[in-house]
Order: structure tokens, then sequence, then C-alpha cells
């Protein structure tokens, strides 16, 4: 789970979404099962103040990610280090060292 993006930006990339869609109003309502009234809401200038249940839903039938992906740190390692390893301890052995190099050139600076 991740953080909410600035509303502002969510809601911008809803209007692009929604004014490039060449759909009315009425349609894509009815399409994301709200009303008419949330899309013209969502159309205003300045967008909408807050993330209502009508927004959200509309977001995500138009497949606009109201969230920001967190990656944990570590997870994010252990993934680059498993797509580097080719599972023999020589490669094991080969990984350690290449990192205790970078270690060392960071620490230079």
């Amino acid at each position: 789970m991740g953080t909410r993006r600035p509303i502002a930006e969510v809601a911008s990339e809803l209007q692009q979404w929604i004014a490039s869609s060449g759909q009315t109003y009425t349609k894509i309502g009815m399409e994301a099962g709200v009303n008419q009234s949330t899309v013209t809401r969502a159309m205003r200038v300045g967008g909408p103040k807050n993330y209502s249940p009508g927004f959200m839903q509309l977001c995500n039938f138009a497949g606009i990610a109201i969230e920001t992906a967190t990656v944990n740190p570590r997870e994010s390692i252990d993934a680059a280090v498993l797509r580097l390893w080719d599972r023999t301890p020589d490669g094991a052995a080969a990984i350690a060292m290449l990192l205790d190099a970078a270690r060392q050139l960071s620490a230079r600076k």
C-alpha cells in the first residue's frame, strides 16, 4: 500500500483522460457507475478538493492510480541480488565481492 498522490495531480490526469475519451459525461458516468454530475465536478477548473467516493470510483474506472507505490528498500535490494545470482556458491561469492567493492567505492566519497 502506498500514499495518496496529490489530488490536483490525480484530477489533472483524470481530466485529460475524460477530455481524450470522446465520450459524453453522461456515458462516462453510466459506465463508471457514478452520476453525470460527478464527472462534471471532476472537470471543473481546479478539480475536486478531496477524494470523494465518486471521484475515486471514476479514477478506478479510468485506470488512474490514486496511490503511489511504496518500495521496501530491503525487498528492492533482495530482488536485485536474486536477478544477478546464478544460484551457485561461486556466483554468491562474486556478488559478495562486487557489493564489498561498491561499499568501498561509496565510502571514498
